[in-house]
């Protein structure tokens, strides 16, 4: 067992209150500078701004969906951070949209090729997944090329204005044949009860953009006798819809045996897209990268992409600065050892950081000299009293001012006593005690009318040299 030494401790705790006696000073006589840094500082954590608000709102679409289903699995994961995740139910993707427009939301989850103008105020977090297009029908199974003829004369389910499915729909029934179009029956559904007719047989098919983790594809793709419609033409199709891309859901890809389905199943997909206000803390926008890069990075992923998500699929979305950074030079250094929060300021802050330090580094250097700056002040104080004391009995008048000499001098003397005596300033300390002796020699003189004895000189330096 070490000991730690009285002598030691006693030092270092010295150490300690002269450091900060030095550091009241120098805050004492160079305010206007410590004015000047605590502004800045003030200035820089008000725009900085560490620490984010608690609560976040985001606009999670359907009950069901897709992004349903992925905005909970965000609010689990920010609700371990801290986080309360206030959900704000929609019609889909554009009414997602449309509620971050008007501010009523903070994030929302979206789809590629929804129209956003740049001066929206909105910015890409990035894309995190790939919704296909599909189309569930029920009766016999269709092989054919033209999956035009296939869909005329059928009653089909579009979704409803402001889902994810309607703009993507309408885009796909806008490149066909006018003459095909006015031969489809349209219906405008809501997911749920789309699915409820085309089980009931009173619709045909159905249009529905979603995920595979969404409740509602699930509902359809576990039932024998609904089908996916193969379209065998989706890479043309991406020709005319420029932000969609072709994708495989491949033989067995949903069941290996027996293998379902039993073809390649071709078709069209756009992305999942995280988007925010411009203003959302870059904390928060950064715990989004962290939950998406610990989601999806790893997912064994039915329909993959060259490069992998996350990433930015998108060119007419502003990107976020704190999305850009994360996709491009990984998490932040401090990561895995702070709070989110923390790790987010210095990774934004830590250039302000280093600036704050060069300034302050020659500034703290200084403070050794306000030590003896200190001292010095002080003792030149008790020399003026010292002095002003020794001319007074010099030139007293009469016995009885010695009694109130005598008081000045034992109160001047438990001043001195009380002195602060930093490091590297007992010489002086010991000067000023000779000039106290000296006094306590003619006050002696005064009040004897003889010499002092020599037993007692130096009396009050070696008193005070003790203490």
């Amino acid at each position: 067992m070490i000991r730690r030494s009285p002598k030691v401790e006693k030092y270092f705790l010295l150490s300690v209150r002269d450091e900060l006696l030095a550091l009241l000073m120098f805050c004492r006589y160079q305010w206007y500078v410590v004015l000047a840094i605590a502004a800045a500082i003030a200035m820089a954590v008000y725009v900085i701004s560490p620490v984010p608000p608690s609560k976040l709102r985001v606009a999670s679409g359907q009950p069901n969906s897709t992004l349903e289903t992925i905005a909970k699995r965000y609010g689990e994961y920010f609700a371990g951070h801290g986080v309360t995740v206030e959900y704000f139910t929609t019609r889909g993707a554009a009414d997602n949209l449309q509620a971050l427009r008007d501010g009523k939301v903070d994030v929302a989850f979206s789809q590629g090729g929804l129209p956003i103008a740049s001066d929206a105020g909105i910015v890409s977090l990035g894309s995190i997944g790939y919704q296909p297009l599909w189309f569930f029908y029920t009766g016999p199974v269709f092989n054919g090329p033209d999956f035009v003829e296939f869909l005329e004369g059928k009653r089909i389910s579009i979704g409803l204005k402001g889902s994810g499915t309607r703009p993507v729909a309408d885009a796909l029934l806008g490149v066909l044949p006018e003459l095909s179009r006015t031969r489809i029956r349209l219906y405008e559904l809501p997911a749920g009860e789309s699915i409820r007719s085309l089980l009931n047989g009173e619709i045909d098919g159905m249009f529905l953009l979603a995920g595979m983790e969404s409740g509602n594809a699930q509902a359809l793709l576990g039932r024998p006798d609904v089908r996916i419609l193969n379209f065998q033409t989706a890479d043309a199709l991406t020709r005319h819809i420029d932000y969609m891309e072709p994708i495989v859901l491949p033989k067995g890809g949903l069941d290996l045996s027996p293998p379902r389905p039993g073809n390649d199943v071709h078709m069209v997909a756009t992305t999942t897209t995280v988007l925010a206000r411009e203003g959302l803390h870059p904390a928060l926008q950064y715990l989004f990268m962290r939950a998406t890069s610990d989601f999806f990075t790893g997912d064994a992923a039915y329909f993959r992409r060259p490069g992998g998500f996350p990433a930015f699929t998108e060119h007419n979305i502003p990107r976020s600065e704190v999305a850009e950074r994360y996709l491009q030079h990984g998490p932040p250094a401090l990561e895995s050892y702070t709070a989110f929060w923390v790790a987010s300021f210095f990774d934004r802050a830590w250039f302000a950081i280093l600036a704050l330090i060069a300034v302050l580094y020659p500034l703290l250097r200084m403070l050794p000299r306000y030590r003896k700056t200190a001292f010095d002040i002080a003792a030149s104080y008790k020399y003026a009293e010292i002095f002003k004391l020794t001319a007074a009995i010099e030139h007293h008048r009469s016995a009885d001012e010695l009694p109130g000499f005598r008081q000045d001098y034992e109160q001047l003397e438990r001043e001195i006593r009380a002195l602060w005596i930093p490091k590297g300033c007992h010489q002086a300390y010991y000067f000023l005690l000779g000039a106290l002796e000296i006094v306590e020699e003619k006050l002696i003189y005064a009040e004897t009318g003889t010499a002092p004895d020599p037993s007692r000189a130096g009396a009050a330096f070696r008193k005070n040299v003790s203490m």
